[in-house]
């Protein structure tokens, strides 16, 4: 066993490790961060060469023209002959030309440098070469000496003085001279408040003054004059006599007077010759399709049934009386999406009166919204979206499970007996 001296001693060798490893690293930080500080330095000249070099190369190419290329000296030697050149002739005058171009088989060069452009060059024969579009090329032609003529002509002109820093304030109360320190070179005022009061003062006076009147047609027009005679609501001496959308009878108040006329319910055929007695034309070829789509639910304002199938092949109001198409109508326009505790509330009446909690039970979802809608349209309340119902089982507690694109709900079935009502029955009266 070794003795306590001997482990205060290896204590203290290992001490003195961990001291040597820990200055050790420290200088190594050390190093690190000062070589990190070198190379911040250096990027930081890099940068700074490199923004220089670009900044002289911009001045340097500013004014230089852009450099030509083989395709425009071609174009402009066949448009200085104007007409179709050889291979050969082109190529003596480029090199007669001040373009740097010197291959060792100028033919097979111009050959392989024009031949694939045929959206600018044709060839018409044998090593002949000619422009695939004459005025196209004269324009741009003419395009470029233009440029070139108004761009020696700025050259020519002095430079513009630059707008000088030093003004008077905009606000006519101060008008001190100050000095526009802005990048921009664009500052009015010479503080805060001047042009705050003087925007105040600017906004009140255009309160005060009145508009002009800028542009538009003249007041006494002759248009204007016969807007007035036609109907016009500043006109007093002739009032407007015109007829509302509201007023002329649509395709169900035609049917529903014919049913109102005949007291009982009628079959397809009668409701069109009654319609023709009443002197309705069908613009349709096929007046009993038109009807049918007339009838649908589709076709009533707010998308509310009004006429449904009684017996066979007959059609009667789809409250069983004599219902009226205008009060439909106003229904339709005023019926509106229920609001958030309408939509609980009528869920609610639903569920207590149709489902049931039952934690070993699932239902399908498409079953549960069947019911909802069955018991919806016989208790003619306003059907909902499927969005609705699955909400609304989500704030009951309950979770749907989704499985190979069906959802099942656990934990809620469907009453064995499901207290729907049954639909009142019309008889057909007597005549």
């Amino acid at each position: 066993m070794p003795t306590i001296l001997e482990l205060q001693k290896q204590e203290a060798q290992i001490r003195r490790l961990i001291a040597k490893k820990k200055d050790r690293g420290n200088k190594l930080r050390a190093k690190i961060a000062t070589k990190k500080k070198e190379l911040r330095a250096l990027e930081e000249e890099l940068r700074k060469e490199v923004q220089g070099a670009k900044r002289n190369y911009h001045r340097s190419t500013k004014d230089t023209p852009p450099r030509r290329r083989l395709k425009d000296v071609v174009i402009d030697l066949l448009l200085a002959a104007g007409r179709a050149l050889s291979l050969g002739q082109i190529a003596d005058g480029i090199k007669k030309s001040d373009f740097a171009w010197n291959p060792e088989n100028p033919k097979a060069a111009l050959g392989t440098a024009i031949y694939p452009d045929k959206t600018t060059f044709k060839v018409e024969g044998p090593g002949v070469i000619t422009l695939a579009n004459w005025g196209r090329e004269k324009k741009r032609a003419a395009q470029g000496n233009r440029l070139q003529k108004t761009s020696a002509r700025k050259s020519k002109n002095k430079p513009r003085n630059k707008k000088s820093r030093d003004r008077k304030c905009a606000y006519p109360k101060c008008r001190k001279p100050f000095h526009d320190s802005t990048p921009t070179n664009t500052r009015k005022w010479c503080s805060d408040k001047c042009k705050a009061a003087h925007r105040k003062e600017r906004k009140q006076g255009s309160k005060d003054t009145p508009k002009a009147r800028t542009g538009g047609r003249a007041k006494h027009s002759p248009k204007r004059k016969k807007a007035a005679r036609s109907g016009n609501p500043h006109n007093n001496s002739q009032p407007a006599s015109k007829v509302t959308p509201s007023q002329v009878p649509t395709q169900q108040d035609i049917i529903s007077q014919v049913l109102k006329d005949a007291g009982k319910p009628l079959s397809k055929e009668e409701i069109l010759q009654g319609m023709g007695r009443k002197g309705y034309e069908w613009k349709s070829s096929n007046p009993m399709a038109a009807l049918s789509v007339a009838m649908s639910p589709s076709a009533m304002p707010g998308r509310k049934r009004l006429f449904r199938p009684v017996g066979e092949g007959l059609y009667w109001f789809n409250d069983g009386t004599v219902a009226s198409v205008e009060d439909s109508k106003s229904e339709g326009r005023q019926s509106r999406r229920p609001s958030r505790k309408d939509i609980q509330n009528m869920l609610m009446k639903f569920f207590k009166e149709c489902c049931e909690r039952d934690s070993a039970a699932t239902t399908l979802n498409t079953e549960l919204y069947e019911a909802y809608k069955k018991w919806a349209e016989d208790h003619r309340e306003p059907v909902l979206s499927q969005i609705d119902l699955v909400q609304f089982f989500k704030e009951a507690g309950l979770w749907p499970e989704t499985n190979q694109g069906i959802r099942r709900w656990t934990g809620v079935r469907l009453r064995l007996v499901t207290p729907f009502k049954t639909l009142p029955t019309v008889a057909a009266a007597t005549v």
